[in-house]
């Protein structure tokens, strides 16, 4: 829903206010500004960085630098995937690292723009809060049906998944 430049509406969202997420939790990263120390970094604060693409499984997994000079979420007014954007490529608090790059060719507009893999992630026990575009609020457990989870991620994508 929110992207840079947008100027969505609510006429925009053809699956359904009900049916298209909008916003949940983050965890705030409390680890290193930057570090090539796996044992030193946690799946629910820290991120994998790469300036590989387009992203793929196994370059996220490969990849060995956690933060690149910023903690996850180091500012919360700076909508970029290290702080407040998500996405929902992996399930609610994932068992695997959220991944970031850097787009290092386009124009002006796109060059140097953050994107990656960053899911919904909280402290709550198995679930994540999540606020629908028809500001409707529910918990969604970690065991989410990976289609209902994916399918809340557009908003014309003209999916039929139900809820949990």
């Amino acid at each position: 829903m929110f992207a840079v430049n947008s100027r969505l509406t609510d006429a925009h969202v053809l699956d359904g206010l009900s049916k298209t997420s909008l916003v949940s939790e983050s965890i705030l990263g409390i680890g290193a500004e930057s570090s090539a120390v796996a044992s030193n970094a946690t799946v629910s604060g820290d991120f994998k960085y790469t300036l590989m693409s387009p992203l793929t499984d196994a370059i996220c997994q490969g990849a060995a630098q956690f933060n690149v000079t910023r903690r996850r979420g180091f500012s919360w007014a700076d909508g970029d995937f290290r702080n407040t954007m998500f996405n929902h490529y992996y399930p609610p608090n994932a068992e695997q690292f959220d991944c970031i790059s850097n787009r290092l060719s386009g124009d002006s507009t796109t060059r140097l723009s953050v994107y990656g893999w960053k899911t919904a992630r909280s402290k709550h026990r198995n679930g994540v809060g999540l606020v629908m575009a028809d500001t409707s609020t529910r918990i969604v457990t970690d065991a989410v049906d990976p289609a209902a989870w994916q399918s809340w991620a557009t908003r014309k994508g003209g999916e039929t998944v139900s809820s949990e």
